[in-house]
C-alpha cells in the first residue's frame, strides 16, 4: 500500500474505513433478512434474495468505486466501477419475479442519487452535504410515491437500512476525497518548492536530526560531485568535514570529503521544525574554496622559506614551542655552512641559492619522520629532533648531517663543496624554555667553528648562561 499511498496516515485510515464497509456488506444482508423473517414470517431465503442482496450491492457499489479512486487515482475508473455494480444489480433485478413491487425502481433511483453525491460534495459546503446524506436514503420512497407503485415493507426496510450505509460511506468518501486533495496539493506545492530551490544557484541542502541528508539541490550536488542517489540518505559527516557544526550555527567552514577540487564551503544552518517530527537543519552553502586556497597560500608563505621551501624561522619557533610544551627529550641542532660565502662570492647569488636548495633537500632526507628542518636565514639551518637515547643519539644524528652536507654538489655549470659546523642542545641537559635551547645550540655551533669547523659540539649549561 505504501507505493500507492505515500501518506501512511491516510492509507491507514482508508484501510480501516474499507474494512468496516466490507464487513457491513457481508453481515448487514444476513442480519436484515433475519429480522425481516422473524418479524413478518417471511422465508429467510426469500428475504435474502429480495432485500439482503440489494443492501450488499449498495455497500459494494460504494466501496469498490472508492477503492478504485484512491488506489488508482482515476475518476474515470471509479465511475466505471460504480456503473458496473449498478448494471449487475439491474441484471439481478430484471430476472427477479418481483420487479412489479418496485425492487428495480428502488436500486437505480438510490444509485442515481448516490452517484450524484460525490459531484455535489465539491460544490456545496459540508452542511449541505450532510443534509444530502440524510435525504438520499429516502429517495427510493419518493420514487415509489411518484411512480404510483405501492410502498411495501421491503422498500421501507431497504431505505432504512441504506440510511446508515449511505451516511457512513458517502461521508467517508467525502472526507477521503478532501484528504486526498489536501495531500496531493501539499505534495504538489512541495514538488514546486523543490523544483524552484533546485534551480537556485545557491547551494542548499537539508539534514535531519539523525544527521542524514534529506535533500540537496543541483548547485549543492555540483559541489559534492557524486550523484543525487548517492547523497540522499547518506550521513552528513561522510560528505562534509564540519566538526563543531550544530543546529543554527552560523559561518561554519566545512571541507568536502573525497573532493578532487579541495572544495571548502561556508555553511549557515537553521533548524526547521515539523509537526510530530524532530527538526531538520536547512543549510545554505557558499563555495569559499578560492578564498581558502588564497588564505592557505598566504599562511604557507608566512611560514615557508622562499629559497629552499623549508620552514622559516617563524614556523620553526612555533613548532619548537609546541614540541617543548609536550614534554620528552628534544634535540635542537644549529647548522652553519662552512665555505658558503666563498661559493657565493665566486659564482654569484644564483649559484649560492642553487646550493642552498640542494643542501635543504639533503637535510630533509637525513631526518627521521616527525623531525623538522628550517632555514633561519643566510647559510644557517636549524633542526628539531625527538631523542630517546640522550647525547649519543643526538651526536650520531649531527655527524650524519655533516657527512651528507660535505658531499660534492653538482650544479648546472659548477661542482662545489661545502662543510658545516653543528651545535646541539638537549632539553634533558639544558633546563630552560624553548628559546633557551635555541640560544644554547647557537652558542655550541660558534664553539664548533672556533674549534676548527666541520665538527659537532654538544651544548652545556654554560653555553646557555653565556648567551
Amino acid at each position: 500500500m505504501s507505493e500507492r499511498f505515500p501518506d501512511a496516515f491516510l492509507a491507514d485510515k482508508y484501510a480501516q474505513f474499507r474494512s468496516l464497509a466490507f464487513h457491513a456488506a457481508l453481515f448487514t444482508p444476513a442480519l436484515t433478512a433475519a429480522m425481516w423473517s422473524w418479524e413478518w414470517g417471511v422465508d429467510p431465503a426469500h428475504a435474502m434474495d429480495t432485500l439482503g442482496l440489494r443492501i450488499a450491492m449498495v455497500l459494494l457499489s460504494l466501496v469498490v468505486p472508492l477503492s478504485v479512486k484512491l488506489y488508482e487515482r482515476s475518476d474515470v475508473g471509479a465511475w466505471l466501477a460504480a456503473l458496473c455494480t449498478v448494471l449487475i444489480e439491474i441484471l439481478l433485478s430484471v430476472v427477479h419475479d418481483r420487479i412489479a413491487n418496485g425492487a428495480l425502481l428502488g436500486m437505480p433511483g438510490f444509485m442515481f442519487f448516490y452517484l450524484l453525491a460525490p459531484v455535489v460534495s465539491f460544490v456545496f459546503p459540508l452542511r449541505v452535504n450532510v443534509t444530502l446524506n440524510v435525504v438520499l436514503p429516502v429517495a427510493p420512497l419518493a420514487l415509489h410515491a411518484v411512480s404510483g407503485v405501492p410502498v411495501g415493507f421491503h422498500v421501507v426496510a431497504y431505505s432504512s437500512a441504506a440510511f446508515p450505509a449511505a451516511a457512513f460511506v458517502i461521508t467517508g468518501h467525502f472526507l477521503a476525497e478532501r484528504a486526498l486533495r489536501q495531500f496531493f496539493e501539499a505534495r504538489r506545492l512541495a514538488a514546486w518548492r523543490s523544483a524552484a530551490i533546485d534551480k537556485v544557484a545557491v547551494p542548499v541542502f537539508v539534514a535531519n536530526s539523525e544527521g542524514l541528508v534529506e535533500y540537496a539541490n543541483a548547485a549543492m550536488m555540483g559541489l559534492l560531485e557524486p550523484s543525487r542517489n548517492v547523497v540522499i540518505g547518506t550521513p552528513l559527516d561522510q560528505l562534509l568535514d564540519m566538526s563543531g557544526a550544530q543546529a543554527g550555527l552560523k559561518n561554519v567552514e566545512a571541507r568536502v570529503r573525497n573532493s578532487t577540487r579541495n572544495t571548502w564551503l561556508l555553511l549557515s544552518g537553521t533548524a526547521v521544525g515539523r509537526a510530530g517530527r524532530a527538526p531538520s537543519i536547512v543549510y545554505v552553502a557558499q563555495d569559499v574554496s578560492a578564498a581558502r586556497a588564497e588564505s592557505d597560500a598566504l599562511r604557507d608563505a608566512a611560514l615557508t622559506d622562499t629559497v629552499t621551501g623549508l620552514a622559516n624561522r617563524r614556523a620553526y619557533d612555533q613548532q619548537l614551542a609546541r614540541r617543548h610544551a609536550q614534554g620528552g627529550t628534544l634535540a635542537v641542532l644549529f647548522v652553519d655552512l662552512d665555505g658558503f660565502k666563498a661559493v657565493n662570492d665566486s659564482f654569484g647569488h644564483d649559484t649560492g641559492d642553487a646550493l642552498l636548495k640542494v643542501i635543504a633537500q639533503r637535510l630533509n632526507r637525513a631526518l627521521r619522520q616527525g623531525d623538522l628542518v628550517a632555514r633561519l636565514g643566510g647559510d644557517e639551518f636549524a633542526l628539531i629532533a625527538s631523542i630517546a637515547d640522550g647525547t649519543d643519539e643526538a651526536r650520531a644524528l649531527a655527524e650524519r648531517l655533516l657527512r651528507t652536507i660535505s658531499e660534492p654538489v653538482h650544479l648546472t655549470t659548477e661542482t662545489v663543496k661545502v662543510g658545516a659546523s653543528v651545535g646541539v642542545a638537549l632539553s634533558s641537559t639544558i633546563q630552560t624554555d624553548a628559546h633557551g635551547l635555541v640560544r644554547a645550540a647557537d652558542a655550541a655551533m660558534y664553539r664548533a667553528k672556533a674549534s676548527g669547523k666541520g665538527r659537532v659540539v654538544i651544548a652545556e649549561a654554560a653555553d646557555y648562561e653565556a648567551r
